[in-house]
């Protein structure tokens, strides 16, 4: 049996449907990268800690090792909130 094409207007809903469900997808990948990267930044804070309670390092050194993984931490959120929205 032969099938019949698709009309245009339902072609468009079967596009649109696929786009949205690899959107979605990928939405998804990214939230989840996202969130791997916040618990890097939590391991991160905790090893600091961790050095400095056995004096392994220094107050300065600590507070500039804290300043990179702090502002991504911020990006991130600031990220994750938006993509709520």
């Amino acid at each position: 049996m032969v099938q019949q094409p698709l009309c245009p207007s339902l072609r468009q809903q079967a596009m649109s449907a696929s786009l949205r469900t690899q959107y979605l997808s990928q939405l998804n990948y990214l939230n989840e990268l996202m969130a791997a990267r916040l618990e890097v930044i939590k391991f991160q804070r905790e090893l600091l800690l961790k050095f400095h309670a056995e004096g392994t390092f220094n107050d300065e050194t600590i507070t500039k090792g804290e300043r990179e993984p702090d502002i991504e931490e911020l990006r991130l959120n600031t990220m994750l909130e938006r993509a709520k929205e």
